[in-house]
């Protein structure tokens, strides 16, 4: 019965490897798509001064650490849910990772909630954003169900 059960988390792990390839994959041409639009806007920025530049830098590094954290935490959640990770020796720091790879996606869902809409919204852009919350709920479902099956894997 357990060696059924072991098998069974198994198998889950190796879908979540899956989804966290595909999502790594997202969030590679999430990086892209967000370098290529930042230079346009610094440029159209300088006209405004350098308090704007330096709020718009700011900004800009937040966002773009946020991303490559994302980035780092997929390569290493992709890396436990292999069948050779050994879970025994209490590795609390990939739960950590996954936890706030979770807060991280529930709150750019939260951000791009509140960004819809307004005066002067594309549909191009409706469309972007309405695709990075879908993207950010599908994310934090599967660091979700990774954080359960660990839990499974560590009771068994």
């Amino acid at each position: 019965m357990n060696e059924q059960m072991n098998e069974q988390i198994y198998n889950k792990m190796n879908l979540l490897k899956k989804a966290f390839i595909i999502l790594l994959t997202f969030d590679f041409i999430g990086l892209v798509l967000a370098s290529a639009t930042i230079f346009p806007t610094f440029k159209q920025l300088s006209g405004y001064g350098t308090l704007m530049l330096v709020i718009a830098s700011i900004i800009v590094a937040v966002i773009i650490a946020i991303i490559l954290f994302e980035i780092l935490a997929k390569f290493f959640l992709i890396r436990s849910t292999s069948s050779t990770f050994d879970w025994s020796s209490g590795r609390k720091g990939y739960l950590t990772v996954a936890k706030f790879l979770l807060f991280f996606n529930l709150l750019t869902v939260i951000v791009n909630v509140l960004s819809i809409g307004g005066e002067g919204a594309t549909l191009l852009n409706q469309g972007r954003l309405y695709l990075e919350i879908l993207l950010s709920i599908i994310e934090a479902i599967v660091a979700f169900l990774y954080l359960r099956t660990v839990k499974k894997l560590n009771m068994a």
